[in-house]
């Protein structure tokens, strides 16, 4: 489910540097690189004008559904409403029409009936299975409007037109690989870490108290979310209970932890030369798909009423207008106290129930390696996700129940400091999110 393009997609030249602007002066030469340099600089201010200001997400629109056609179940389709977008780059996108997919259809491409063969090949019985995809909306771009150009003699048809514009363009697309981690993301999970951290009877009898429990809880943050954790020490793996009256203190520490040290390692700054993710990409929804295997390959489960098709949009990020943000329903709506978060320790052999958030792990013993299993899968939660930390000083091998698989494989190794984030499918099958280190 794509636009296409009538030409190949073109971009700005590598050698144009978005923190340089031409210095025009009189008599100055100005060739193609110029303009294109100058192009960049102003390109790349408004996009950092979005990425860092407003950040990325849905804007407006965008709408995800499913429709059915009682009549002919083959021409059920994937709606996505006309919209607006901020992509991670900060690039804006503009889908100007209803979008829509024939899910039978797409099921019966090559390269998706491979991946559901793969999926069906755990599953008993055979030829049904449960697939988890992700729809996301990623810019592109294309050149057009062909003009003849200038050049040399005995020049090739091709070589005599060359396109004079390049077009903002878009890509919807859905993918069996989950799309990278991103700011919301980390910032839902810093929300999770403060949310299951139990309750404590009485406040810290002094200041002092107080700013070493303030220090704890900032470490367990960095160590569960920092690219490279710092040091483990003694007590950093124990619960840290916190009084209702200090979580606003603890809410801004950790707020500010975020915009110091945690998020330059996440979005880059664009001026640190460090490059930004090739992923450009807004996440729209995840989609869980009951199929089945007929006379013409893989098809979605009708038997016995609806599709069996779940669209979760928890994960979606969205970008609220200044004029929603200061009304009613805006950033200080008054809303209903978060769900209950559930935070796992482990220094030893044992498991992690799937209803889990987070989870740190640290072998009591540094040379000793740990298998941990994720139990408890079930097919009530499909959304489900487990983000899980080794802060350890050996391997830990994450091992599903129940003949589960992650990434089509019966375990995953977690080298000591790095972290996996996991999506659930309701049927066994849990699937990476890489990060952006």
């Amino acid at each position: 489910m794509s636009c296409s393009c009538t030409f190949s997609p073109a971009t700005v030249p590598a050698s144009s540097d978005p923190s340089k602007h031409v210095n025009f002066s009189t008599g100055m030469v100005l060739g193609v690189e110029d303009y294109r340099q100058e192009f960049a600089y102003h390109s790349a201010r408004d996009r950092w004008i979005v990425r860092e200001i407003a950040g990325y997400g849905t804007l407006s629109g965008l709408s995800v559904s499913l429709d059915r056609d009682e009549s002919d179940v083959l021409t059920d389709k994937l709606r996505i409403s006309a919209g607006t977008a901020a992509a991670p780059s900060g690039q804006l996108i503009c889908v100007g029409a209803d979008q829509c997919a024939l899910l039978n259809s797409w099921l019966s491409t090559a390269d998706v009936v491979e991946k559901v063969n793969a999926i069906d090949a755990h599953r008993t019985p055979a030829d049904s299975a449960t697939i988890k995809v992700w729809l996301t909306l990623c810019y592109t771009n294309c050149a057009v409007a062909r003009v003849p150009i200038p050049g040399q003699p005995c020049r090739s048809e091709e070589d005599l037109m060359a396109p004079s514009r390049i077009a903002d363009d878009y890509r919807l697309s859905l993918s069996f690989d989950p799309p990278e981690i991103g700011e919301t993301d980390y910032l839902r999970l810093l929300a999770q870490y403060r949310q299951a951290l139990p309750p404590a009877a009485a406040l810290p009898a002094t200041q002092a108290l107080r700013r070493a429990l303030v220090r704890r809880i900032r470490r367990q943050a960095k160590l569960l979310f920092a690219p490279v954790p710092d040091a483990f020490a003694v007590g950093d793996d124990a619960a840290v209970e916190l009084h209702p009256d200090m979580a606003p203190e603890i809410v801004e520490e950790l707020r500010n932890l975020w915009i110091t040290e945690l998020r330059p390692q996440v979005v880059p700054p664009p001026c640190s030369g460090t490059g930004a993710s090739t992923n450009d990409c807004v996440p729209l929804a995840a989609l869980t798909i009951d199929v089945i295997k007929g006379a013409t390959g893989w098809v979605i489960d009708n038997s016995g009423g609806p599709l069996k098709v779940d669209i979760d949009q928890s994960d979606r990020p969205f970008i609220q207008s200044l004029a929603l943000a200061a009304s009613p329903f805006g950033i200080a709506a008054t809303l209903p106290p978060p769900p209950t978060q559930e935070i796992a320790w482990l220094s030893a052999n044992g498991s992690i129930n799937a209803t889990t958030d987070l989870a740190l792990i640290r072998a009591a013993t540094p040379s000793d390696a740990l298998t941990i299993g994720i139990t408890g899968g079930g097919n009530a939660r499909p959304q489900r996700k487990l983000y899980i930390r080794n802060a350890g000083e050996a391997n830990v091998r994450l091992v599903p129940n129940n003949s589960g698989v992650i990434d089509g494989e019966a375990g995953k190794d977690l080298s000591p400091g790095a972290f996996v984030y996991l999506a659930y499918d309701g049927a066994g099958n849990w699937r990476t999110r890489a990060g952006r280190w």
